[in-house]
């Protein structure tokens, strides 16, 4: 019986050839292009500091060194990515819900953003879901401005 020490030696061995491999193929790789598990009320949003406890709200983002950000509201993670332009995401993930209402992590680029019904945990009011072309969905530059709009009003306009 292989010890975890031994196990976890040989995953990482085995993500390094993979990535060896990748690169010598001239091909862009990540590790995992999944979504990382989120536990509510053990995670902190990596925008506005508040534990993340409301299902529904949640996103977060890959970078490209393998570090995993999560929010907890939708807004945070378009405000976070607006003030650091030179930490590029390789991948970035939403909670939706499915067409039976079963939440999701869905990818960025197939979500728009829709007004909320309830209130959200920043108070941004957007909620996300599957990107349907005929739908007056949000897209993320736009939920961006939304966003962006609701904090300069915070602010006073400044």
């Amino acid at each position: 019986m292989e010890t975890p020490r031994a196990i976890a030696g040989s995953r990482l061995a085995a993500m390094l050839v993979s990535l060896a491999l990748c690169a010598s193929a001239g091909l862009a790789c990540v590790a995992e292009d999944v979504p990382a598990t989120l536990v509510l009320d053990r995670e902190v949003c990596a925008q506005c500091r508040m534990l993340i406890s409301e299902p529904g709200f949640a996103a977060q983002y890959r970078s490209a060194q393998g570090e995993t950000f999560f929010f907890d509201d939708p807004g945070c993670l378009l405000l976070h990515r607006a003030d650091r332009p030179d930490h590029e995401p390789v991948r970035a993930w939403f909670e939706a819900a499915d067409a039976r209402g079963v939440l999701e992590w869905v990818a960025a680029e197939s979500v728009g953003f829709g007004e909320s019904e309830r209130p959200t945990p920043m108070g941004y009011g957007l909620r996300a879901e599957l990107w349907q072309p005929s739908s007056q969905l949000l897209t993320l530059a736009s939920a961006l401005e939304h966003v962006q709009q609701l904090e300069a009003q915070r602010r006073g306009g400044r």
